[in-house]
């Protein structure tokens, strides 16, 4: 059976992460989470004290990054460390995240990290312009969304499981303002590839999201 790479793409709280990872068990692909590698970079930074304005050129010179993938699972070590799953998952880290993506020098990192992964074929790849601008000759493209009060309901129940009290009409907010600004920024925009598959999530479950996606794998191969 010929290897293909999947492209998956849309808004946190989509579901992408849950998703990737079980695609690329039932495939036996490997599985890389370009999500993780910015929060891994974003928590980097702040805990070496970069704020929001100050020049990022010092702090990326000092950057040694290690992407490693298997299906199911994605692992990153920055500077010989690997950031501690709950902070790079909680609130202050994701918005870090999302603001320092709009820097093209950091974005040129990911996409490296990322095309040199995928030259073998065999994986499932997610993020916000894996099928627009990372690797648009990705064989199979999905864009998966869901309504912006699913997303925060999914976001606020992770938050809840980390022991983040947070009110979901906050989670809501956050998640609207994260959504608009990655879907508005200037480089490499939330948006889906012409030829993506776009499946909303908001009314199904996990097995029928993976099951549209399994339909169009097998097509294409």
């Amino acid at each position: 059976m010929p290897l293909i790479n999947i492209a998956l793409d849309g808004p946190a709280g989509a579901g992408k992460s849950t998703i990737g990872k079980i695609l690329s068990l039932r495939l036996s692909y490997d599985y890389l989470d370009t999500g993780m590698l910015y929060r891994s970079i974003a928590w980097w930074f702040y805990a070496i004290g970069w704020e929001e304005g100050l020049d990022i050129s010092e702090a990326i010179s000092n950057l040694e990054i290690i992407s490693g993938s298997e299906p199911g699972f994605c692992r990153v070590v920055i500077n010989g460390i690997e950031p501690p799953f709950d902070k790079i998952y909680s609130r202050e880290i994701a918005n870090l995240s999302s603001k320092i993506s709009i820097y093209k020098e950091i974005r040129d990192i990911v996409n490296k990290i990322t095309r040199i992964a995928a030259e073998l074929k065999g994986m499932v790849i997610e993020g916000r312009d894996i099928g627009t601008v990372v690797l648009p000759e990705a064989e199979v493209k999905i864009f998966l969304t869901a309504s912006n009060e699913e997303l925060a309901r999914r976001r606020y129940k992770d938050l809840q499981k980390m022991g983040e009290r947070i009110p979901y009409e906050v989670v809501l907010a956050e998640i609207i303002e994260r959504n608009i600004r990655d879907s508005t920024r200037e480089i490499a925009p939330l948006k889906p590839a012409p030829d993506a598959i776009y499946i909303d999530s908001t009314n199904l479950k996990i097995q029928e999201v993976i099951d549209k996606i399994l339909l169009v794998v097998k097509d294409k191969i």
